[in-house]
């Protein structure tokens, strides 16, 4: 697994439990750029840190809640909110909105 050694210190206290945070990566204007690199989480588990670092809301419709405990890992560098989102609910079949500071998980 390569990355910065931040977040490697911030997945492994994840994993064992500890609070961890998205890493900011470079900014664009206007643009905020994260990184967040997990060898294997639940879908809950990452939104949950997303929610928490990111001050965001995430929703999950009755029917995209089953896939909450699906594990995944997460391998994202310089990624928008909406690309590392892509990249973690896509290969499930689910698909999100935002609207402000609320994001709705739903099944595609």
């Amino acid at each position: 697994m390569s990355g910065t050694w931040s977040a490697h210190r911030e997945a492994r206290r994840w994993l064992a439990g500890e609070t961890s945070r998205a890493v900011a990566g470079a900014n664009r204007p206007g643009e905020k750029r994260l990184a967040l690199t997990v060898a294997s989480a639940s879908l809950e588990q990452i939104v949950e840190v997303l929610g928490r670092d990111l001050e965001l809301e995430f929703v999950w419709t009755e029917a995209a809640a089953e896939k909450k405990s699906v594990r995944t890992p997460v391998d994202a560098r310089d990624a928008t909110l909406e690309q590392l989102l892509d990249q973690v609910l896509g290969p499930q079949e689910l698909g999100f909105t935002i609207d402000g500071k609320t994001v709705t998980i739903d099944v595609r």
